[in-house]
């Protein structure tokens, strides 16, 4: 279905193959580190709003609910 004839259209072969790894594998670091620190940033922000007021109780209610939901699935399978 997709043929590939050459190398990656983004890697050039006239030039040092070891630059570009380099700097295809830091692009790829520094991304992965930018996701997963939004991705921390976001768990505190809702940690913080789950734990004002009562949000957890009905966090632990609909969860519950659908628990219950999925076993009644599971069973009338």
């Amino acid at each position: 279905m997709f043929k590939q004839v050459g190398p990656p259209l983004f890697i050039d072969i006239k030039k040092e193959i070891l630059n570009q790894f380099l700097v295809l594998s830091l692009t790829f670091c520094l991304i992965g580190f930018l996701i997963h620190l939004v991705y921390a940033n976001f768990s505190s922000i809702f940690k913080e709003k789950m734990l004002a007021g009562n949000n957890f109780s009905k966090l632990n209610k609909v969860s519950g609910c659908i628990f219950f939901l999925l076993a009644v699935l599971l069973i009338t399978q």
